[in-house]
């Protein structure tokens, strides 16, 4: 191979002593020797947590020592190793590697959760002259990988290799599959590969990166990486691991090459700390001093013969006093004997003379404009010094400030990673509190509180489950040129149920997307709910019952009062009351039977849901659950933001999660059943929502917002 170019594949770890006793995190590489050359380099980083330390060493070990085997045993024993498909032999080594580890599994000597696993797995094959590499690798769970691509256009782009990489399927034929299937790439000559874990991620964002190594030497930019790190990772309790693989010359004859003035320039300039500058005035005092009283002598400067004036007597003494002073500024030591220019006249310093001078009505003069003078040139000194002190105070204050709001996004980070998501919450919450009080006046102050906030939204999404959906307009709500006014929506099967504010209903074919007819009754409906059999219920303001037909409305019956909310299930009906749940047989045509063993304060409640289970949802988002008429137990989630508007809950036997909607924020909860968070779907470019349903099946929905009807996908 030519000496000027080498394949270089270095790591950067940095192992933290606090870090948690059940997290592990490991690089690998493999340098193989002879015949083993021929398969390339084996490299990778392996992350377990929430897992005992030593069984996750077994299964470090098991992996690592299963691929070396496996891997490079192939290629030693073929009669002709520059031939070999690695593909081939790479998925072989890694089946063979998922098969030992799952008999350790089931012989009890390993205790493994598939979902705390991740890694990334590679074996990367220079071609001859070192130019340029073949890679195949596999990956899974929380670890990120990019590729810094230099384009035609001599400019540099950030490419995620992960995001298009096909995830591991956790069965195939009832057996469980470790390893995902291979993705295969090319690792070209200008091009860098980052491969990092997400605690990593976390703490250096896509852009910096992107900056770093497209600015400088691989060494310089893990240099870099390795000082930010060290600054962080006493906040985190976790180790950092990170890995790097870029083709580069093997001989620098330049000591100091361009790019080491770049990082120097780029550390100096845009560092997240902004630091205070030592004042140069005070270092060149002597110099300013000089150019002042050369200035105010220049000023006073006339020719002593041809003006008797006073200001040549003023002009006559400030050279005196600026000769006297230059030559302390720069005198010259001769034993205890200081010299001064022959032209300026020697007094002694006493009271007397200083008294005598002062007879003169000119000298008096002379000496308080000096005295007023100095008082100047003392009063500022005192006032720079001051406002130096108050520029550092401020500055150690802004510092202090910024390493807060730092420490707390690694605490929210910690309780992420090992799903405390409540304690999750709370940091980043107070780490966004935080923030909104740092000053933004200088443009570092600005970079620093973007930098933050990036950190702080995107940290806040994934602690909360954050994703954002642009429902599709299906039609907007008018006949006939005139706005139809309706607030809430019923899906039964292939049409929707539009009512509120009023007396109509209008039903919709969700499939042409028209409004097939407009029924109105002679009083305002408040309340509806429908079953799967084409049932639809609707109560009046004035609390009559009745039933929707197509043919119109057919009277059930009269409540004593307005309640809160009701559904049917099974064909009862269930009503949320102020202070209990009834049910009623027949829908709602049977007897009435108090539900619930204990009276319940639901005045701030707004719907409930049924599955043989019946779930209540408060305003607040609060959750309470009943089974067989008393209280059973479920979580209540966290919402961030806080809402007083949650107006619907809905799922069904079939569906294993609660569906929440809070229109006040364009937003959709999704729980399981025991109330944790899976998702929280946000509608994006909506203005105003009215009215979230979800689909029976649970995989699509509408919204009523902006005058319109609009249809979304989960």
């Amino acid at each position: 191979m030519p000496e000027n170019h080498l394949l270089s594949i270095k790591d950067l770890t940095i192992d933290n002593p606090k870090k948690s006793s059940d997290y592990f995190c490991q690089n690998f590489k493999i340098f193989p020797e002879n015949k083993e050359k021929h398969g390339g380099f084996l490299f990778g980083i392996i992350e377990i947590r929430a897992t005992d330390p030593n069984q996750a060493e077994k299964v470090y070990t098991t992996i690592l020592n299963g691929l070396n085997e496996s891997y490079y045993q192939q290629i030693t024993s073929s009669p002709d190793p520059t031939k070999c498909h690695l593909e081939t032999i790479f998925e072989f080594a890694l089946n063979k590697t998922n098969q030992k580890i799952i008999e350790l599994i089931q012989i009890g000597q390993i205790n493994l959760i598939l979902e705390n696993l991740s890694y990334f797995i590679g074996i990367v094959k220079p071609n001859t002259d070192n130019t340029e590499s073949q890679l195949y690798f596999t990956s899974k769970g929380q670890i990120n990988a990019y590729v810094v691509h230099k384009t035609k256009k001599n400019d540099y782009k950030l490419v995620s290799i992960i995001d298009s990489a096909p995830q591991p399927n956790q069965t195939i034929n009832n057996k469980v599959k470790i390893f995902s299937s291979i993705t295969s790439g090319q690792l070209n000559f200008y091009d860098t590969i980052v491969i990092m874990t997400e605690i990593v991620h976390n703490l250096i964002s896509p852009a910096k990166i992107l900056h770093i190594i497209s600015h400088n030497s691989l060494n310089e930019a893990i240099d870099y990486f390795k000082t930010q790190l060290k600054e962080l990772h006493t906040k985190n309790f976790q180790s950092h691991c990170t890995i790097f693989l870029k083709h580069e010359l093997a001989l620098d004859n330049n000591p100091k090459s361009d790019s080491e003035r770049s990082i120097a320039s780029f550390i100096n300039t845009t560092q997240t700390t902004e630091k205070l500058l030592t004042p140069s005035f005070a270092l060149n005092i002597t110099k300013h001093a000089k150019r002042a009283l050369i200035f105010i002598s220049k000023i006073f400067s006339l020719d002593p013969t041809t003006n008797k004036s006073g200001r040549t007597a003023i002009s006559r003494t400030l050279n005196q006093l600026k000769s006297t002073i230059l030559a302390l500024l720069s005198f010259k030591k001769t034993g205890n004997v200081i010299t001064t220019p022959k032209n300026v006249e020697t007094r002694s310093f006493s009271i007397k003379n200083i008294l005598s001078l002062t007879k003169k009505p000119k000298n008096g003069l002379y000496i308080i404009t000096a005295i007023i003078m100095f008082g100047l040139l003392l009063s500022g000194g005192i006032f720079w010094s001051k406002y130096q002190k108050n520029v550092h105070a401020a500055s150690a204050t802004y510092k202090t400030q910024i390493e807060s709001v730092k420490t707390l996004i690694a605490d929210a980070e910690s309780n992420y990673i090992y799903k405390n998501q409540d304690q999750s919450l709370v940091f980043i919450t107070e780490a966004a509190a935080k923030l909104s009080q740092l000053p933004k006046d200088t443009n570092n102050q600005k970079i620093n509180y973007e930098e933050l906030q990036t950190k702080i939204i995107d940290l806040k999404n994934k602690i909360s489950h954050i994703e954002n959906i642009v429902p599709e307009k299906i039609m907007s709500l008018e006949i006939n040129g005139e706005k139809l006014s309706t607030t809430k929506i019923l899906i039964a099967q292939n049409e929707l149920y539009l009512f509120g504010n009023g007396q109509t209903v209008a039903t919709v074919n969700s499939q042409t997307k028209t409004i097939d007819k407009i029924i109105n009754y002679e009083a305002d409906i408040t309340l509806a709910d429908n079953d799967n059999n084409g049932n639809v219920i609707m109560i009046t303001k004035d609390n009559r019952m009745v039933k929707f037909t197509p043919n119109g409305f057919q009277p059930i019956k009269t409540l004593d009062n307005q309640p809160i909310s009701f559904k049917i299930y099974n064909s009862n009906l269930y009503l949320l009351t102020q202070s209990q749940i009834v049910k009623t047989n027949n829908l709602g045509t049977g007897a009435s039977t108090i539900w619930l063993s204990a009276e319940t304060d639901f005045s701030s409640f707004s719907d409930l849901t049924v599955d043989g289970s019946i779930y209540t949802l408060n305003q607040t988002g609060k959750l309470q659950k009943y089974y067989a008429g008393a209280p059973d137990t479920i979580n209540s989630p966290s919402l961030d933001p806080t809402t007083n508007a949650a107006n619907h809950i809905f799922t069904t036997p079939e569906l294993n999660n609660l569906f929440l909607s809070d229109p006040a924020n364009n937003r959709l909860i999704i729980t399981d059943k025991q109330g944790s968070i899976i998702r929280q779907i946000i509608f994006s470019g909506i203005v105003t929502t009215t009215s979230i349903q979800v689909s029976p099946d649970g995989q699509s929905g509408y919204l009523i917002a902006d005058g319109g009807i609009y249809k979304f996908t989960l």
